[in-house]
């Protein structure tokens, strides 16, 4: 706690908004998707009244956001949180195509999410990554990638094994990147990574896009 609330502060004094921006892309992202008022969708303020913290709260509405500006049409997810991005994106586009793992085997609770707001577009899988890598092989080439495991032994060997199979302009979108010292350092080894174009650090989520034509970018910015 005392590690997140040092860095919280550390963010505040680095971060800007979009006037601090000399990115094209980067500024239409915050002012015409992340900062702009929208009607959300009534499923999503269900959605949200469920979430027990104002950070989760934010998140899902960041995502909702995020997935309806982008436009991907495969996204893939994988949490610890009981459905709930999967809802968020889901319910953002419809019509695309959502798997979700959810990596804790033990509960239901992800497909009681799904359920609840019959989100036909999502294929909802209980196995771990490893197993959903051997069987899926990878047919699908994702335009968004949410990784939501709290783990540097995890986001990192997932956004290796992820990179050569994501689409064109994918973003990766990784939770609680000031979790612990050990996820923050694993985010920054992603962000090194030179197919990363664009990196936005919003302190409880971070963006990392593969945006081919565009120079190495890397942002602190109040999403």
């Amino acid at each position: 706690m005392l590690y997140q609330i040092r860095s919280y502060i550390t963010f505040l004094l680095k971060s800007t908004n979009q006037h601090g921006v000399h990115s094209p892309f980067v500024y239409d992202l915050l002012a015409k998707c992340i900062y702009k008022k929208q009607p959300i969708a009534e499923a999503l303020i269900t959605h949200k009244k469920e979430q027990p913290t104002r950070i989760l709260k934010k998140r899902d509405n960041t995502l909702y956001k995020i997935a309806g500006y982008l436009s991907p049409t495969e996204m893939l997810v994988v949490e610890t949180s009981c459905g709930k991005a999967s809802t968020s994106l889901s319910l953002a586009k419809p019509n695309s195509g959502l798997t979700s793992i959810e990596q804790c085997v033990n509960t239901n609770n992800t497909k009681k999410t799904l359920t609840t707001f019959q989100l036909k577009n999502t294929v909802e899988s209980t196995s771990t990554f490893e197993a959903f890598c051997s069987v899926q092989k990878f047919k699908k080439k994702f335009n968004l990638v949410y990784i939501g495991s709290q783990s540097k032994h995890n986001i990192l060997p997932y956004f290796k094994q992820l990179l050569p199979h994501a689409h064109q302009n994918c973003v990766f979108i990784f939770n609680d990147i000031y979790h612990n010292k050990a996820v923050r350092e694993a985010w920054q080894e992603i962000i090194a990574d030179p197919k990363v174009t664009v990196s936005i650090d919003g302190f409880y989520i971070g963006l990392a896009f593969l945006r081919t034509t565009q120079e190495k970018q890397h942002f602190t910015l109040r999403l």
